[in-house]
């Protein structure tokens, strides 16, 4: 029985990674997307949070974030949590991150919309 594992970010692309193809003729994209929180301190003034996460896209999801997923883009991710453990040094590595199921884009400013024109 799989155990819960679901997560959903919005955020912006703030590094866009190149595609991998592996010998099994699966292939990868990773990106990095900046999460923005706002909330209140104690003092009742707000503070604002960023958080960047990598997200993994694999097959026709990583096909699409690279011909759509450009810096500053606005992205919904819905996936889940991976560990990803190396060796480096002797002594073992980890990381989470998150592997996209599914991805929605935002819907670009006006003025970005222009400028692309």
């Amino acid at each position: 029985m799989n155990m819960l594992n679901s997560i959903i970010l919005e955020g912006d692309i703030t590094k866009a990674g190149e595609a991998q193809q592996f010998a099994d003729g699966q292939h990868q994209l990773e990106v990095t997307i900046a999460v923005k929180r706002q909330y209140r301190k104690r003092d009742g003034s707000l503070a604002d949070e960023t958080s960047e996460f990598n997200v993994i896209a694999y097959g026709a999801t990583a096909d699409f974030l690279a011909k759509k997923g450009v810096i500053g883009q606005g992205i919904r991710v819905v996936g889940r949590l991976t560990q990803v453990k190396w060796e480096a040094e002797g002594r073992q590595q980890s990381a989470v991150k998150i592997t996209a199921e599914h991805i929605e884009y935002k819907p670009l400013k006006k003025k970005e919309a222009k400028d692309e024109k």
